[in-house]
Formats: C-alpha cells, sequence, structure tokens
C-alpha cells in the first residue's frame, strides 16, 4: 500500500490516542502510539485468559471482542496490526502480532511472553513467529 495510507493510518492513532488532561489534549509520537497498540492487544490476550475465553483464530472472531480492544482493535481492523491468530500471551519470544511496517522499515513487534519491542526488518525478518514452524 502506498505510504501516504500508512502515514494516514499513523495520524488517525495520533489523534485516537491523545488525551485530554488538565492542560488540554496530550499529543503522543507515532512510536508510542505503536507500543500503546501492541500493548492494550497484550492486555486484550491477557484478560481473555482471565476470563477463560477462547482468543480468536481469526478477525471476524474478534471483531465482537474489538471493545475490548480499543486502542489495537482499529489497527487490527484496518490492517496497521497484523495478529498470528489463535496465539495467546504465555512464556516464549515468538511474535505474536506486529506493526504491518516491521516486515518492510522495522517497527513494534509484540512477542508471545507479552514483550513489546521494537525491531529492525532484518531482526524481524530473523525472528520466529508464532504458529510458524
Amino acid at each position: 500500500m502506498p505510504s501516504q495510507f500508512w502515514s494516514a493510518i499513523a495520524a488517525c492513532f495520533l489523534i485516537a490516542l491523545s488525551g485530554c488532561g488538565a492542560d488540554g489534549p496530550q499529543i503522543v509520537s507515532a512510536d508510542v502510539a505503536s507500543q500503546r497498540m501492541l500493548e492494550d492487544y497484550a492486555n486484550f490476550l491477557k484478560q481473555l485468559k482471565s476470563d477463560g475465553t477462547k482468543v480468536p483464530e481469526n478477525k471476524n472472531e474478534f471483531m465482537p471482542l474489538e471493545p475490548m480492544a480499543p486502542v489495537s482493535g482499529p489497527g487490527i481492523a484496518t490492517g496497521a496490526l497484523v495478529v498470528v491468530w489463535g496465539q495467546t500471551i504465555g512464556s516464549g519470544r515468538d511474535i505474536i502480532a506486529y506493526e504491518k511496517s516491521a516486515e518492510s522499515v522495522g517497527g513494534y513487534v509484540l512477542q508471545q511472553d507479552g514483550t513489546v519491542r521494537k525491531m529492525t526488518a532484518e531482526e524481524f525478518k530473523a525472528a520466529p513467529k508464532a504458529g510458524k514452524k
């Protein structure tokens, strides 16, 4: 997709993630927005595990649960956040969700142990992905 598309998506996240505090709107960087999106998805998976709810196996199963993931849900819906469906938080370093841009230019990833970290495109390509053995 054209880079303008992804820039527009990032701008939407910046707007959505900007809060209103006592000093007015708070603007966050694209990096912070990406981290929050993946942290939100990790929290979503932890909540499902805590509730004993089955993790979604695909986007169609996720959409009814999307209100539980208010920050990551829009990213999943647009494709800005890629999910390895059927995975949950546990142990291991395999990637279970990532920014779409991580494939080509690097970006943030969520690992099975709940860690959110930034990787270069080369690191991403070499890193193990959940469900792919």
